[in-house]
């Protein structure tokens, strides 16, 4: 939220979630299926630069009123934990959404204090928790499923790929009589809050 501004917009959020990593890495686990890892080597230490990146975009954020709740990563087993707008995302109505995600090392990512911070800060109605189906090989990160219908230009939520599925197929899952599609998605304007890398 910029100074003086009164009113908040799914553009413009009033509040995001960040992660702070310090022992950010390249995850060996996704880097495969991701270009934006191939221009960094394994087991290079990347840690100071996305700690330092973080912290600067945490108070770029803050400088311009948006609250932003600062979550730190110690640990060394979550290399992309500092993308928690992977594994979860809040809608209007007070519901949050956790994602099934298909690398082992993503699912660690998802922390009970951000959630419990979420009920404890904002009108949480409902956590739907969708990682029961991970058994089942259904995955699906929380950035990858917005999709615009071609009729009314509305996001649509869509369907878990498969875990043979690279992110890019998953766009072709946009039909509206796809049965793993919603309704269109709307945001809350008096209090969002977004998950943010």
């Amino acid at each position: 939220m910029m100074p003086g501004r009164s009113t908040y917009s799914i553009q413009a959020p009033a509040a995001v979630v960040m992660v702070r990593p310090h022992h950010f890495t390249v995850n060996t686990e996704t880097a495969a299926d991701n270009r934006f890892q191939a221009r960094w080597a394994a087991g290079e230490d990347l840690g100071p630069l996305a700690f330092a990146e973080i912290s600067r975009a945490a108070e770029t954020l803050r400088s311009h009123g948006v609250d932003v709740h600062l979550f730190e990563d110690m640990g060394t087993e979550t290399p992309d934990s500092v993308f928690p707008n992977n594994w979860f995302s809040t809608h209007a109505g007070g519901h949050v959404a956790i994602y099934p995600m298909k690398a082992e090392s993503r699912r660690r990512e998802r922390r009970s204090d951000v959630v419990e911070m979420l009920k404890a800060r904002y009108r949480v109605q409902e956590v739907i928790d969708y990682s029961g189906l991970e058994p089942d090989g259904l995955f699906l990160e929380g950035t990858a499923p917005w999709f615009s219908t071609t009729s009314t230009g509305s996001p649509m939520r869509c369907a878990p790929t498969a875990p043979t599925q690279s992110r890019s197929n998953a766009s072709r899952h946009t039909s509206t009589s796809n049965p793993w599609c919603s309704t269109p998605v709307t945001a809350t304007a008096s209090r969002s809050i977004t998950p943010m890398c």
